[in-house]
């Protein structure tokens, strides 16, 4: 799979539609079944627009009838899916995103599109570069960031008697 990587940054419309970099059209285009992209509820207040692979591996978790068992579990799913849509861009590239995931993401007339591997992350402009800024300050540098993401993965992957190298 061809991963989404990039910034860009696109004007919202009166009716909250909001362009698709051509770059993530294609890429969708290469290696999906489908132009469809599943619009959610994203982590950190932004908006997730996910292709229907990533959303197949996305939802298996929530299918699960033991995470259904908890009632904080189904409020979280309800949560993460409330004023979710299926959009597929229009002829000049467009989604439209509904006015319940615009509010969650505090979007009003410009967004940032951000390529984050398997999907695609819409922000705020100003909530983006707040995120951008707290996190130069919360885990240290990139590289520091990147040796702990490491170390956890070589530690879970031991632990569950996976792969050994990182």
């Amino acid at each position: 799979m061809i991963p989404y990587l990039g910034e860009y940054r696109y004007t919202v419309d009166n009716a909250g539609r909001l362009n698709v970099p051509a770059k993530f059209r294609e890429i969708l285009k290469q290696g999906e079944a489908s132009s469809d992209l599943v619009l959610i509820r994203g982590l950190d207040s932004c908006i997730y627009l996910l292709p229907l692979s990533t959303w197949a591996k996305f939802r298996e978790p929530l299918d699960d009838p033991v995470f259904h068992a908890e009632r904080q579990a189904r409020w979280f799913s309800r949560d993460l899916l409330a004023g979710g849509s299926v959009q597929q861009p229009d002829s000049q590239g467009r989604i439209q995103i509904p006015k319940a995931l615009r509010d969650h993401a505090g979007i009003e007339d410009q967004a940032v599109i951000f390529g984050h591997d398997n999907k695609i992350e819409v922000w705020a402009p100003e909530r983006f570069d707040a995120y951008r800024q707290a996190g130069a300050t919360m885990g240290g540098t990139l590289e520091e960031g990147a040796a702990k993401y490491l170390l956890v993965r070589t530690q879970r992957q031991q632990s569950e008697g996976g792969p050994h190298d990182a």
